[in-house]
This record gives structure tokens, sequence and C-alpha cells, in this order.
């Protein structure tokens, strides 16, 4: 039963409705208690309490189990209006809850909270999900950018000896890989610190000060897939900017601190500034979701250029005005708690 008035109103009785919708973008099919079919708002939910049968966003079952076993008093959930006295808050349209834009905190006294990026409250303007779905699964990504790679040559063999040859392995620096995954904070992180759930509706149970990442999240491993022989750790890489801070809706099954098995579409494909290097060329998987996308739902990015940005201690307002690619349909306030680029542990290369 996705919808807050709903559970608050319905007693048990027969006051409801039985939906069923297999794709998220079609309208909802509905059912009377008698069988009989009523015709349902993709839109906006009915005046009529209704459970909907969606297919499985979670692999978290016994949250699932303890979420459909809550029921009377306990089920009084928060109304989804703003209000400045929650730290995440979910905002039908645009308004004065926050005038110009201030902050609803104050940063954490220093040595309260472990050295991070971290964002303090998040506004969302545009949920990325039909009513039939409830909450969103929100969260917040990090990417930068790694330049030079270790590859493996690829010389063809003569006609008359078909098939690949691959030669030593060499470090290529002309390679470029954009959006290198780098942290996140959402559900299940396995670090309180991280963890903020927005499909929780009880806004007390909120954590205020969510880190997002922390100095050594960006230092990477590079794995080099060794044609007909093992996969080896190769070096360890700073991820440099551009860095991008993405909030996504998420609907691929997983949970942070996974990174996201279908991403947003159009800029994950890895540059080719070497054209005659082979190895740059994304792999089967990368290709097709660079082609057909995912169901992950980008609600807003922002782009930083330099990582001064993570190192800047004020409260920042990141507005959704502001975000690429068209992505604007949440606002967070972030700061930095201590972090510094001299904090992330150093570079190494195991391959010579």
């Amino acid at each position: 039963m996705p919808v807050r008035s709903h559970r608050r109103r319905w007693d048990g009785g027969v006051d409801l409705l039985v939906a069923v919708q297999l794709e998220e973008e079609e309208a909802p099919v509905g059912f009377r208690l008698d069988g009989s079919q009523v015709e349902l708002d993709l839109d906006a939910p009915p005046e009529t309490p209704t459970i909907v049968l969606v297919p499985n966003e979670t692999r978290d079952l016994e949250q699932l189990t303890a979420y459909a076993l809550t029921s009377g008093s306990e089920a009084a959930l928060l109304d989804g209006e703003c209000d400045p006295t929650t730290q995440i808050l979910e905002c039908d349209e645009p308004g004065s809850t926050f005038p110009n834009n201030d902050p609803q905190f104050e940063k954490p006294a220093p040595g309260s909270l472990p050295e991070g990026f971290y964002f303090g409250q998040m506004r969302i303007w545009d949920k990325h999900e039909p009513w039939t779905r409830g909450e969103p699964e929100l969260e917040i990504h990090v990417t930068g950018t790694q330049y030079g790679a270790w590859v493996s040559g690829f010389i063809p063999h003569p006609p008359s000896s078909p098939g690949p040859f691959f030669g030593n392995i060499f470090f290529n620096p002309d390679v470029v890989k954009p959006d290198v995954w780098t942290a996140c904070a959402g559900r299940r992180t396995g670090d309180p610190i991280r963890e903020f759930d927005f499909n929780d509706e009880n806004g007390a149970t909120y954590v205020q000060f969510v880190q997002i990442a922390r100095s050594a999240d960006f230092l990477q491993e590079e794995f080099l897939e060794i044609p007909n022989g093992p996969t080896v750790l190769t070096r360890l890489f700073r991820t440099q900017p551009p860095f991008r801070i993405r909030i996504l809706e998420r609907d691929d099954g997983r949970e942070c601190p996974t990174e996201p098995r279908k991403r947003d579409t159009s800029f994950d494909v890895i540059s080719l500034i070497n054209p005659f290097s082979f190895s740059n060329i994304p792999s089967g998987v990368e290709f097709i979701n660079a082609i057909l996308g995912g169901d992950n739902d980008p609600v807003a990015t922002w782009q930083f250029s330099s990582f001064v940005d993570f190192e800047i201690e004020a409260i920042r307002y990141l507005d959704g005005d502001d975000a690429i690619f068209n992505h604007n349909d949440a606002d967070i306030w972030i700061f930095s708690n201590g972090l510094r680029y001299s904090q992330i542990p150093p570079e190494q290369n195991f391959i010579f």
C-alpha cells in the first residue's frame, strides 16, 4: 500500500482496491473486491485505499517482512509535505519553505564526525517514481576521472594464421575513463554514517549528517584482464577531476555501496583519446548500457572541476537549476569535514 494517506485511513474494511503494474511507465490495472475493474490514473492515486502488486525492487526480504507486519498506530507515518523540521524533504512544488535557500541545520562541532564529505539536507522536486512504487530508493554517488591505464597491445595475425595476437602489457597514458565510480551514500552501506533511507518515511529516523565520501575513497584499484590469462591488480591510482556528484533513483535491484549496474546514458563510454589503442574500446556490457541506458533514473548531477570543491568547509547549497544534463529535480546542502587531497593514500604501480 504505497500511499501514506491510504495506510493511515484504511481500517481493514472492504473500502479497498487492488491494482497491478508491471512497467512503471504504464497505468496500473485496478480491481474492486467484487472483481470488477476500475480505471486508475498513473499521475495520481485514487481516493480509495489501494494495494499495488509490482515487481520487487529490493533484495532485502527481511526489511520487507518487517514492513508488512507494521499495523495500527505504528503505521501512522508522516505526511509527504515540505517540512523544515526534517532533514530529507519531499516537495511537490518549489516554494518558500527555505527562505533564500538557507540550510535548516548547523554544522557539527569540529571533531564530532569522521573526516569526509557530507550532506546535511536534501530537497526533492521529482521522485522519479509513480505513486504505485512508494517512496524512491535514493542514493548519492561520486565519480571521478581516470587518466592512463595498463593495457594489452593488440596486433592482428597475418592472413595465413587468423585470430588475434596480444603483445606485451604496457601503460598507455592516453587512456581517459570518465565517471569512474568512487563512493556513495544510501541504504545498507554497512557504514551507519553513510546510510539514509528516503523510504523510511519516518523523519525522526533520518541521519542528519550523511557522509558521501572520505579521502581513501579517491584511491581506486585498477585491474587488467589478460587475454587467456588471469585478472591482475596493476596499480592504485587517484581519481582526478572532473568529478561528478549524482543523486540517483535506483531500480536495478542493488544497493549502495555497489556500483549501479545500469547507469546514466551517453557519458559513461570511455573516451578514445588514442584511436589506435584498441584496448580503450568499451566492453560489450558498457557499450550496450551506453546505447540503451538503464532503469536507474538520474535525479540531479553536478560537476566539480577541482578537488578543492570537496575541501570547502562552509555549508554550500547545490541548486538543482545548476545541475548538468538537465537533471535538476533535487537540491542539496553539502560541506566538508576535514577532507583534504593530501590525505588520499599514495598511488602505486604493480606492473613495470
